[in-house]
């Protein structure tokens, strides 16, 4: 992780401002009318500086990401460098992926469907080409970067009849020959036609994977990984529309697969919105590269849409927050399905139901609490307040006013 911290310094901070000139002559000399990235925070500072447009369309930023490893390995001196990220994207429109990560720093947000690569062959056609049965049980394996030798695959690790199809750019997955029940598929084998035509997918949870089971209802079984901090909210939206099912690393390793794979196939995905994001996408950036001819620049950049609702920033924060403080106790996130699913948070709901109590408070203080009580360390300069109302924004204040106390200086 720090390794990570370190790289983007080296790139992007200690060369910034050469970076920044470069970039800023090229969009001018190019004419270009937006900047559209997937999370670049230095394309968003070259936008503005050229007085243009920006657009980060993705799940997850940069500043979420950096701010957990600083969470967990310190990095103080990389601090400055979120901080900096952060006021980068503050300059740009977020298109709001699902199974999006708190991103409060964007200025502006709006929500977009699912982006998702859609099959070009039916599931009929994918298995005639591989020589596998309309009718056989079929599992997908999706699970590269395993080193040759790392593990031997066996026939018993997939149930009884069951083929599995392992798709890992055609390169052998061992040291082995592949059993009798294993296919490789080819390096060019296009990932959206075999997930359609799989009845499970094993594999690691990153947003292709995620948005190619949910658009073909695919369960997948998937085993967890360390430091990638998007995971959560990805299994959380996978999890929310009953599309997935976790199999211990120890498991798949030693190929005990098939009790998984069983408990996936019995699964009913039932994602029912729209997975044709691209296109909404594609419509919203002919839309902000073309901005009305009353959208007239301002004195720091170009006109930008609507401001980022303060309630959604709000979710944001407190859910960050709660990531950073589980990160800091080794504790995994649980992510609140009320925020999975972009609704604001329930009214006094249960731990279940919201992932983030704090159990050290006692009963009374969460049965009491009240913005009266926050007072005490915060003044409300906007807005009525109606006494018994908001108890878990009036516990979050006063833990954030503990935190200050204790904070060296506080």
């Amino acid at each position: 992780m720090r390794a990570s911290l370190a790289a983007y310094h080296a790139l992007a901070v200690q060369n910034r401002e050469q970076l920044l000139e470069g970039e800023v002559a090229w969009l001018t000399a190019a004419g270009i009318d937006l900047v559209v990235s997937d999370t670049v925070p230095l394309a968003c500072a070259a936008a503005h500086r050229a007085r243009l447009p920006a657009v980060v369309c993705s799940n997850f930023a940069w500043d979420f990401v950096y701010a957990e490893y600083l969470a967990e390995c310190g990095g103080v001196e990389y601090r400055q460098m979120v901080f900096q990220i952060a006021e980068d994207f503050a300059r740009a429109t977020l298109l709001r992926l699902p199974g999006y990560c708190p991103m409060p720093a964007f200025a502006a947000v709006e929500d977009v469907p699912l982006v998702a690569r859609p099959p070009r062959q039916s599931p009929a056609q994918v298995r005639t080409s591989l020589g596998i049965g309309l009718h056989q049980k079929l599992v997908l394996l999706m699970y590269g970067g395993q080193p040759a030798g790392a593990w031997r695959l066996r026939e018993s690790a997939l149930p009884p009849h069951w083929r599995c199809v392992a798709c890992s750019g055609g390169k052998p997955l061992g040291d082995a020959d592949l059993p009798s029940n294993f296919t490789l598929a080819a390096a060019d084998a296009y990932t959206p036609d075999l997930v359609a035509a799989a009845d499970v997918v094993l594999g690691k949870i990153g947003y292709g994977t995620t948005s190619e089971c949910l658009s073909t209802n695919t369960p997948l079984v998937y085993v967890r990984r360390q430091h990638f901090n998007e995971e959560p909210f990805l299994r959380g939206l996978l999890q929310l529309h009953g599309a997935a099912i976790e199999m211990k690393r120890r498991d798949f390793i030693s190929g005990n697969w098939a009790d998984h794979i069983l408990q996936a196939a019995s699964l009913t995905p039932s994602y029912s919105a729209s997975s044709r994001g691209a296109e909404v996408v594609a419509a919203r950036l002919v839309e902000l590269a073309r901005p009305p001819a009353s959208a007239t620049p301002t004195p720091d950049g170009p006109a930008g849409p609507l401001p980022h609702c303060g309630s959604l920033r709000l979710a944001d924060s407190v859910i960050w927050g709660f990531c950073m403080a589980r990160n800091t106790q080794r504790r995994a996130p649980k992510i609140p399905s009320w925020y999975t699913a972009g609704m604001p948070p329930p009214l006094g709901g249960t731990d279940e139901d919201d992932g983030a109590a704090d159990t050290s408070s006692s009963s009374d203080e969460a049965d009491t609490a009240t913005l009266a009580d926050a007072q005490t360390d915060w003044s409300i300069v906007q807005g009525d307040f109606r006494p018994g109302t908001f108890p878990d924004t009036a516990r979050f204040l006063r833990r954030l006013a503990a935190l200050s106390r204790l904070a060296p200086g506080g």
